[in-house]
């Protein structure tokens, strides 16, 4: 099957593609298109969507954040990993107070592997609070790096309780 002549989406001009998907004359015109505003900003949206897509399908939870999930349960009415925030998920939401509880493992803070990126694990880390601040949700970042440890995981709960209670007292001004 020959594919039909087509325009370069950068330079306009008209070529012959050897592949389906090709979309430019050549290389030049490739380089520059990535340089373009409008790719960026499409580039910028699709990476967003892919993070969204990505964070529905993974279910890598510790054993700390199950616990601490759990001791949730015995006080509120939770969802634990669901998409809420634009599909962004949180690992526990209170919604009667509004709290998005993110628990954040080694990964966030160290380079774990070669084929995931600290720096782009960071990013949508920030665009995930920055969504979560759009809902009007607080965000609780509880930054864990240990291994298991119940002892942990309820000193963290109970820091957790105190600032519920500081800022509800605000809120009330009680």
């Amino acid at each position: 099957m020959t594919l039909q002549p087509i325009n370069c989406k950068f330079c306009r001009e008209e070529f012959q593609p050897k592949y389906k998907s090709r979309q430019v004359c050549s290389k030049e015109c490739l380089t520059n298109l990535w340089k373009t505003n409008e790719y960026k900003e499409m580039a910028k949206k699709n990476g967003e969507k892919v993070g969204r897509v990505s964070a529905t399908k993974q279910s890598r939870r510790s054993k700390n954040e199950v616990y601490f999930a759990e001791l949730c349960q015995q006080y509120f009415t939770i969802t634990t990993n669901h998409p809420f925030f634009d599909g962004w998920d949180t690992d526990v939401i209170i919604h009667d107070d509004k709290i998005a509880v993110l628990w954040n493992g080694p990964w966030y803070y160290t380079q774990i592997s070669k084929t995931q990126s600290l720096a782009q694990i960071q990013t949508k880390d920030k665009v995930k609070t920055s969504i979560i601040n759009k809902y009007d949700y607080t965000p609780f970042v509880i930054k864990d790096i240990g291994k298991h440890n119940k002892k942990f995981v309820e000193q963290e709960f109970e820091i957790f309780m105190l600032m519920r209670m500081a800022s509800r007292i605000s809120i009330y001004g009680a």
